[in-house]
């Protein structure tokens, strides 16, 4: 925890988050969740590229459940 703290004093310290309104905190949340969704997007390909790629592999195909 104490890195996490850490990380989020850094991040708050070096960053600027004002915008138009100089809202900080909401265009910090919005970094934040737009942040998220890229990195969940990104996980599913991966996720979706690797399954290609076992059921390709004769060596890996009997590692994939067939529906």
């Amino acid at each position: 925890k104490k890195t996490v703290r850490i990380l989020t004093f850094f991040i708050l310290k070096n960053h600027s988050y004002r915008g138009g309104g100089g809202n900080r905190i909401d265009n910090m949340k919005q970094e934040i969740e737009a942040n998220y969704k890229q990195i969940k997007r990104d996980i599913v390909n991966i996720i979706e590229s690797e399954l290609e790629r076992i059921k390709n592999d004769p060596d890996l195909q009997h590692l994939v459940l067939q529906q």
